[in-house]
């Protein structure tokens, strides 16, 4: 099965940390983030990772190398400029002929990815969308599902109020079907909440996958700190 990884921000908000060092290889108890990754993807069956690079493109290459200590295969293509992440799934277009999975580099999470493809093959949506409530939800992506998890609207951030509803978090975990690279722009940067999904909710099944499982991302110090603290435990 095949997963792209994100990698390609430059860790903006984790400074100084990140000054000298890519965001995927921060450490969190004495492991990189990269590393908790690949194993947790390599667990559930994902041989061939994708991962678009930008910043510090080499680090990143020489810590994965042939992908044997976790059991799988990288793939590696680095931007010129940052593509967003939607545009850099385009880099892999060649690649992608079956569904999916897609992950955001700064979240770490213990999803039962197994489950969560099933659940894709099964329903056949445009795309699944891991979802929870949110303890952040004023910088967050957000969603409002019907009884049978399909996504009806979505909010985006940041937002100036929240409406009385409901709310799911995206948490930067998908599953997507192949013809999605059709709705991406191929010379321009793109977001896959901001630009792609306003467009696709109207006209195509989304769906979301709510999950109860640790999930957290790592884009912030403090979050960091956070993900850190129950590694340590």
């Amino acid at each position: 099965m095949k997963a792209i990884l994100l990698c390609g921000g430059v860790g903006s908000r984790l400074r100084p940390l990140t000054d000298r060092m890519p965001k995927p290889l921060v450490p969190i108890a004495g492991r990189p983030l990269l590393d908790y990754q690949l194993t947790h993807l390599a667990a559930h069956g994902f041989t061939d990772v994708y991962m678009n690079l930008y910043f510090l493109p080499e680090k990143i290459k020489a810590f994965v190398g042939d992908g044997s200590r976790w059991g799988v295969t990288p793939h590696f293509q680095v931007e010129s400029t940052p593509r967003g992440t939607a545009g850099a799934l385009r880099l892999f277009a060649e690649e992608l002929d079956e569904p999916f999975l897609v992950l955001y580099s700064d979240v770490i999470n213990e999803i039962n990815l197994s489950q969560l493809f099933e659940a894709h093959k099964l329903y056949r949506p445009f795309a699944t969308v891991v979802v929870r409530r949110t303890d952040h939800p004023e910088d967050s992506d957000l969603v409002t599902i019907d009884r049978h998890e399909r996504i009806r609207a979505l909010y985006l951030k940041p937002h100036k109020t929240l409406p009385q509803e409901t709310l799911y978090g995206n948490v930067g975990v998908f599953v997507f079907d192949p013809e999605i690279l059709h709705h991406i722009p191929k010379n321009l940067p793109a977001d896959i909440f901001q630009n792609i999904f306003p467009k696709l909710v109207l006209t195509h099944a989304l769906r979301a996958f709510v999950s109860d499982a640790f999930i957290q991302d790592v884009g912030t110090i403090e979050r960091l700190q956070k993900v850190e603290e129950r590694m340590q435990k």
